[in-house]
């Protein structure tokens, strides 16, 4: 199995069968309201700043570190390459 930060697809060889998964990647914001949490229980459970997670939520940080997206992500309980971030102009970035 072959796991990428960024790739949008999953592949699984086994023994000579190729199968591919897309995965559905949503935003911050989409992803902490489907856990039922505040941006501040996110922060504390991510061990982060309010204003940093808001920040993230509202593009204004687009690309956070490999260390922040699994952070947030273990506290979301979620894969960390569902996760997406957005510039303000609904940019997609890695």
């Amino acid at each position: 199995m072959t796991l990428l930060l960024g790739r949008k697809a999953l592949t699984t060889r086994l023994t000579g069968l190729t199968i591919t998964t897309v995965m559905k990647r949503i935003t911050l914001h989409q992803a902490r309201t489907r856990a039922h949490l505040t941006q501040v229980q996110l922060a504390a459970a991510a061990d982060l700043d309010q204003a940093y997670v808001s920040k993230l939520e509202l593009g204004k940080i687009a690309a956070p570190s490999f260390d922040t997206v699994l952070r947030l992500s273990k506290a979301l309980g979620i894969d960390p390459q569902s996760l997406k971030f957005e510039k303000p102009d609904s940019q997609a970035v890695a």
